[in-house]
């Protein structure tokens, strides 16, 4: 839908009006790219969750939950375009000083038809388990790079870097081991 002077979908989140109270009480928001992977999700259990309104998650979307919320579950397709725009909103979500988790849901499927097909204690538990920033960044260069060869491990490399340069030194260890055991490279 185009934004008009009475609808601007870069400011309204979808069911965020019935969600606020779950996301007062449990203080994290999942974010969905669809209504219908909220519905889904409400009935699956997750009372908590929004949708965005278009392709981004923007920075007045984060004021409207930062008072309630400490946490942002991303919980978007599993599709190239939902795995690119999940790597765009971690970095939106971090700059709003908010906790940020991804749930990783199997290729080609979206949250509600995960639920239809597994059922919603799998669901919920995929959601409990949502990978961390650092987990879902590794995994996810790890996915588009091929690290035992030099080119995509340098490229992997350099991500892990940029991404753990900031973390305790224990922190940047295990992800460097990890890469190290992945590209046989000990």
């Amino acid at each position: 839908s185009p934004t008009t002077v009475t609808f601007e979908k870069h400011q309204v989140l979808y069911n965020f009006h019935r969600a606020q109270k779950a996301i007062k009480a449990t203080k994290r928001v999942v974010v969905f790219e669809g209504f219908m992977d909220v519905i889904a999700a409400y009935q699956a259990g997750v009372e908590e969750g929004v949708a965005i309104m278009g392709t981004a998650l923007t920075p007045q979307h984060l004021k409207a939950l930062q008072p309630i919320a400490q946490e942002v579950i991303l919980c978007l397709d599993s599709d190239r375009a939902g795995q690119e725009a999940t790597r765009r909103f971690i970095e939106v979500v971090e700059q709003h000083r908010l906790n940020v988790r991804v749930v990783q849901l199997p290729q080609g499927m979206d949250p509600d038809d995960y639920i239809q097909k597994h059922g919603k204690e799998a669901f919920l538990t995929k959601v409990e388990q949502a990978l961390t920033k650092l987990d879902f960044v590794y995994q996810d260069a790890l996915k588009r790079h091929d690290v035992t060869h030099i080119d995509g491990l340098e490229t992997v490399k350099s991500i892990l870097f940029r991404m753990v340069s900031k973390t305790p030194l224990t922190t940047q260890r295990h992800y460097l081991e990890k890469l190290a055991k992945e590209a046989g490279v000990q």
